[in-house]
C-alpha cells in the first residue's frame, strides 16, 4: 500500500514509526559522533505536518530541531522514505549542521 493509499492516521502513525525505528536502530553511532537524538513528534497543521527531531550535540549548547516536511510537492512521503531520508541526515551531521538548525522553543 502507497502513501497515497493510507487513511490519514495510518499513514502519519506508520511515517513516525518509521523514522523512529530509523532513529534508533543508529542511535549508538549517532551517539558516538556527539548527537543525541532527544525526541520525535509531529507538528503543524493537519494537511502539511511535519515530523520534528529534537537533538542535541556534544558540542552545540541547547536542544535543536529539525522540521522535515511529510508532505512534498503536494504528495504525502512514504513512511520509508521518511525514515530513510531523517535516518541519513542524522547520520551525516555535524555539529555545524546541528548549530544551523532552530533552538528548540519548547
Amino acid at each position: 500500500m502507497t502513501a497515497g493509499e493510507m487513511s490519514d492516521s495510518d499513514w502519519l502513525e506508520e511515517t513516525v514509526a518509521s523514522a523512529r525505528r530509523e532513529l534508533l536502530a543508529f542511535a549508538g553511532d549517532y551517539e558516538s559522533r556527539g548527537l543525541r537524538l532527544v525526541d520525535v513528534s509531529v507538528e503543524g497543521p493537519h494537511d502539511a505536518p511535519e515530523l520534528a527531531l529534537y537533538v542535541t550535540h556534544v558540542r552545540v549548547g541547547g536542544e535543536r530541531v529539525l522540521r522535515y516536511p511529510l508532505v512534498q510537492h503536494g504528495r504525502r512521503v512514504g513512511p520509508s522514505d521518511a525514515g530513510r531520508d531523517v535516518g541519513l541526515w542524522a547520520f551525516e551531521s555535524t555539529a555545524e549542521l546541528i548549530e544551523r538548525l532552530p533552538e528548540s522553543q519548547r
